[in-house]
């Protein structure tokens, strides 16, 4: 364990902490962030998103929730487990579920998993809070043995038992959102303040 108390490593976290320039990141530090106008749920409600695995086997999964209207127009709450190459972080709450969005809808950046259960990825509710509890869920019996393919030889995988499941594209979409040239939107980035102090 690193002393913390050695004023060398007091300075540098004085430091990092005085400097506007430095800075750091949410997700990966909380884990868990809720805001209460996100970009992808239905009417700008409420968006819950969860770091589940930080990239321990070079890929991410992320857990979320967010309102979608349904084909009749009612409108639902869906919670789900999605997996990604892409480490998306910010240092504000708004930012991160910008780039969430940008990555996750506009790019389709993600890949299946697979489930032995129904809810093992997804699932819908009707209010923000089953929702939640069904992430949770979903949380407890993640196990990466059983959501991803295993390598067994060169370019060669094994898929645990149970299905592929797809659904999370009917939220995110399958295209991305290219432009007229084959490119994507920018990502959104941090505005730093105008100068230092």
């Amino acid at each position: 364990m690193t002393d913390t108390t050695n004023w060398p490593l007091a300075k540098i976290r004085k430091s990092l902490a005085e400097n506007p320039f430095t800075v750091p990141c949410l997700l990966f530090r909380e884990r868990l962030l809720v805001t209460e106008h996100g970009p992808m749920s239905d009417d700008n409600d409420k968006e819950l998103l969860v770091l589940v695995d930080g990239g321990i086997q070079t890929e991410y999964v992320y857990g979320h929730v967010l309102k979608v209207k349904g084909r009749k127009g009612e409108d639902f709450w869906v919670a789900l487990l999605v997996r990604s190459g892409e480490a998306i972080d910010a240092p504000t709450i708004p930012l991160v579920f910008e780039r969430y969005y940008n990555y996750m809808r506009l790019r389709s950046e993600f890949y299946p998993m697979y489930a032995q259960d129904r809810e093992d990825l997804f699932a819908s509710r009707t209010n923000f809070e089953d929702a939640c509890l069904a992430l949770a869920e979903m949380i407890r019996r993640f196990d990466p043995g059983k959501r991803f393919e295993k390598e067994i030889g060169l370019a060669e995988y094994q898929a645990p038992e149970g299905m592929c499941d797809l659904r999370f594209t009917d939220i995110y979409g399958l295209c991305g959102n290219m432009d007229e040239n084959g490119g994507f939107p920018p990502i959104p980035k941090y505005v730093y303040p105008e100068t230092r102090d």
